[in-house]
């Protein structure tokens, strides 16, 4: 499991990245602090949809590899 979010936490950033969208942003979007991506263990389906509207892809996108 602890692999896994890793894996997950990786494709965050890799989207981001490559949208060119900062923590911030997603953060503002989920209305919550700035460390929440860095500091997430477990997180719920509504909170992945959540933060791929918030990047602009899909959660699919998040969860490959897992």
């Amino acid at each position: 499991m602890k692999g896994n979010i890793l894996i997950l936490k990786r494709n965050i950033q890799e989207e981001r990245r490559n949208r060119k969208i900062k923590v911030s942003e997603v953060c503002k979007y989920l209305d919550r602090d700035r460390f929440y991506l860095s500091q997430m263990v477990n997180p719920d389906l509504n909170t992945l949809v959540d933060i791929s509207k918030a990047i602009g892809c899909s959660a699919s996108d998040l969860l490959k590899g897992l």
